[in-house]
């Protein structure tokens, strides 16, 4: 009797430490696996790096070329730089918010004259063909849209879906971004033109 005892508690042992191999082993396995998956993150993440340095659209390498200039003529000509200008979250990263309400709202509507339809004058935005005394929403730069097609871009940004001549806004904080970017262009040519002086 003791000696079944002692040889089921023998088994049931050996039933253990098979149990507890078999579960270290797919532990190892697992550990192994997510090893490759580390490395395999990390081969990833060195790629998308690579990748973001190399890809910069030729408008940001602009813009920063157009800043170090900036920093350069600035310091040519002895001038302080506002610093807070190259801040690279300003508005030209992203898109321009709506156009005012109140501008959208008074946007001339006119009606399309017999020589404007016979010269097969088309909307810009769904390149249809206006037809004769049909209406047209009629931009500040005198360029004419459905309003169908013009009202819903006006709703996204605030610029001439052909040329972009911008519309005034109701956020104050891009009105002062642009008021700034006019002062800065001005800046920006004064030193262009005191360099060109001093060379000529």
């Amino acid at each position: 009797m003791g000696e079944n005892k002692v040889t089921q508690c023998q088994q049931e042992a050996e039933e253990v430490t098979q149990i507890m191999q078999d579960n270290y082993s797919k532990v190892l396995d697992r550990e192994g696996k997510l090893q490759d998956l580390d490395s395999r993150a990390e081969e990833l993440l060195d790629m998308s790096t690579t990748f973001s340095k190399t890809s910069k659209t030729l408008a940001q390498k602009k813009r920063w070329e157009d800043q170090k200039l900036r920093l350069v003529l600035a310091g040519v000509a002895g001038q302080e730089l506002d610093l807070s200008s190259l801040d690279a979250a300003d508005w030209d990263q992203r898109l321009p918010p709506p156009a005012a309400r109140r501008v959208v709202r008074d946007l001339p509507a006119v009606r399309i004259t017999p020589a404007q339809a016979e010269k097969g004058l088309k909307c810009p935005v769904c390149l249809l063909e206006f037809e004769e005394d049909e209406r047209a929403q009629k931009m500040p730069c005198e360029h004419l849209f459905h309003s169908a097609c013009l009202l819903p871009w006006l709703g996204k940004t605030n610029s001439c879906p052909l040329c972009r001549h911008e519309l005034p806004t109701d956020n104050p904080e891009y009105e002062e971004y642009k008021k700034d970017k006019v002062r800065r262009q001005q800046q920006e040519h004064r030193l262009q033109y005191l360099h060109g002086a001093m060379y000529t």
